[in-house]
């Protein structure tokens, strides 16, 4: 028998909504097949309430520290994590997440995964439309609907990617 699939889970959340739940909820319903690790951003010593979760669930989890908004050795930190993990897949999970992670993963020969936006202002919304670009880079990119698919392929990610 053949060791688990690891998944190395890269979202930037400190807090525990729906999307950190839905996380939570597909590890600990993850087959004998498939380990899930889940990783964040944050500083250290602070509260964390999503890998708090599920360090209660018992799911290996980490902190990626940050230190301040424009950390400059953060992207570092999130190849030390993958590296630490070792994933044979790392999804991440927003565009600070699928922006520091996209260098790590490639650099070290891993599969990658992206998808998401809520272009919820306009900050996020320019950094969502940086986010697209930066895909065309990605070996993969799943897409949670058709209109996700026609939007990406719009942005220039070619569509046996998508």
């Amino acid at each position: 028998m053949s060791a688990p699939l690891r998944v190395l889970h890269v979202r930037n959340s400190d807090r525990l909504g729906g999307p950190e739940r839905l996380l939570l909820d597909q590890a600990a319903l993850a087959g004998d097949g498939v380990t899930p690790v889940l990783a964040s951003f944050g500083p250290p010593d602070a509260p964390h309430a999503f890998l708090d979760a599920a360090r209660a669930d018992g799911i290996e989890a980490h902190l990626i520290e940050q230190r301040g908004s424009y950390d400059r050795k953060l992207r570092r930190r999130v190849a030390a994590v993958v590296d630490q993990v070792d994933p044979h897949l790392v999804v991440s999970h927003d565009y600070k997440a699928n922006f520091l992670s996209v260098r790590a993963v490639r650099d070290r020969r891993r599969a990658s995964v992206v998808h998401g936006y809520t272009a919820e202002n306009r900050k996020i919304g320019f950094f969502e439309a940086v986010d697209r670009k930066l895909l065309r880079r990605m070996d993969a990119v799943v897409v949670v609907s058709e209109t996700l698919r026609a939007q990406l392929a719009g942005a220039g990610v070619a569509a046996e990617r998508l």
